[in-house]
């Protein structure tokens, strides 16, 4: 917290943090106390003690942005809401690892994409690793035995991403099609 000379100002990110945090409470249907319970549950198995406590005020401040969360408080609400830390943490807005996944994949066979990095990271989604720094491409699935490389030149990579979107049109709509005739 920032003291601005009267009060204490909650920092920006403890604020985003804290709403994050009422609104997966209040999508469960949980209130600050049976929030406080839970997550007071949790930390004892994590610690020593039978029962670590978790007091609802704190709750009450943690959504407010007037106490910041812990690390151990941000593993503890991820475990119960089933979102990612870096969800809680406010560092991207995707609630699971599936979420994330499927909007890179999404993103990659967009025909409006053309940032390069969000391709390799929508292409890490299916287990592929391009590094276009070093112009490497690295094809690298559990199926295949050992790594493949290949080097492409600027020109090599842009013609790859256009087969590969058309390929992956291909397979959608002949998926589409097989479905109608069963």
């Amino acid at each position: 917290m920032k003291n601005n000379g009267k009060y204490h100002v909650p920092d920006p990110i403890d604020v985003a943090r804290g709403e994050r945090l009422r609104k997966l409470r209040q999508l469960n249907g949980w209130t600050q106390s049976q929030l406080a319970e839970k997550a007071g549950e949790i930390a004892g198995k994590l610690s020593d003690s039978k029962r670590e406590k978790c007091a609802f005020k704190h709750i009450g401040y943690m959504e407010n942005g007037r106490r910041k969360i812990s690390l151990q408080y941000i593993d503890i609400f991820s475990e119960l809401f089933h979102v990612r830390r870096e969800y809680l943490l406010c560092e991207d807005d995707f609630k699971t690892n599936e979420e994330k996944n499927s909007y890179y994949r999404n993103l990659a066979f967009s025909k409006e994409f053309s940032d390069d990095k969000a391709f390799r990271n929508a292409l890490k989604a299916y287990g592929l690793d391009i590094t276009f720094d070093t112009k490497t491409f690295r094809y690298d699935l559990e199926e295949c035995e050992g790594d493949l490389y290949l080097d492409l030149s600027q020109s090599e990579y842009e013609e790859f991403k256009e087969e590969l979107y058309d390929f992956v049109c291909y397979k959608i709509n002949r998926l589409k099609k097989r479905r109608q005739i069963e």
